[in-house]
């Protein structure tokens, strides 16, 4: 990441018809509300932000208004890139949507071009805004990693609707994650985070305020939204160490 750009890789599966199925089903399915969440998250990102540069990888080819966020993004002196691909529907069934995750996290990484002079990238889920974008990046470490991560409880596991990640080590120590996530087998993508910043031994912090998430997340129709309350909460874990990979 240069001075002059700060890149957020956004994921998404607009049809999910031919991805998800049986217990790997998602509640959030019709394809025209989740375009919508995603639409307005973009739109947001790009006008509401400080990610100058916003890349959607989608992966179910769908056949997104690319042109329509571009002319947004140019107005607001930003980019916008969108890549979309077909997946491994096969594998997301069998798996898990965490395969799918992951299998579009590495698929946009390596196919952007707005991505490709760029080093440090956040990335995000695509149907959710990161509401205080500012303040975790003008506060943001000088470590080359920032995740949000739960080492005391739920067996370890690390937030993956929002980090950020120094490309080199990512290529280097996440590029199988797809292959590990099985969630038949309790490994979901944020175990398999966790259990990889481990056993790498990356440079690796949390960030410096609690990400502040609005939006519904599309396995279980749950809001990302968290009280006032819940959030001074969480500033203070951060500060004791309480969300930092151990």
């Amino acid at each position: 990441m240069s001075l002059l750009s700060i890149p957020i890789l956004l994921t998404g599966t607009i049809d999910v018809s031919n991805s998800y199925g049986g217990k790997n089903k998602v509640v959030i399915n019709n394809t025209n509300e989740r375009l919508k969440q995603y639409e307005s998250a973009i739109s947001r990102y790009i006008c509401e932000s400080v990610f100058d540069i916003i890349v959607f990888v989608e992966t179910s080819n769908y056949p997104f208004n690319e042109s329509k966020y571009c002319e947004l993004a140019e107005k607001n002196n930003k980019k916008f890139e969108y890549i979309t691909f077909i997946g491994n529907g096969e594998k997301v069934k069998e798996k898990g949507k965490s395969y799918g995750e992951a299998e579009a996290i590495l698929y946009g990484i390596t196919n952007s071009k707005l991505l490709k002079n760029e080093q440090v990238i956040y990335k995000g889920t695509g149907r959710i805004f990161l509401k205080n974008s500012k303040i975790i990046v003008k506060h943001k470490s000088k470590s080359r990693n920032e995740f949000i991560s739960f080492s005391k409880i739920d067996y370890g596991r690390c937030v993956t609707w929002f980090f950020k990640f120094n490309k080199d080590d990512y290529l280097k120590f996440f590029a199988d994650v797809q292959y590990k996530c099985d969630e038949n087998k309790g490994y979901d993508i944020e175990k398999v985070f966790f259990e990889t910043i481990v056993n790498s031994k990356i440079e690796q912090k949390p960030f410096n305020q609690y990400p502040r998430m609005t939006g519904v997340m599309g396995g279980l129709g749950i809001k990302y939204d968290k009280s006032p309350l819940k959030y001074f909460i969480f500033d203070l874990l951060l500060k004791t160490g309480f969300f930092t990979v151990k």
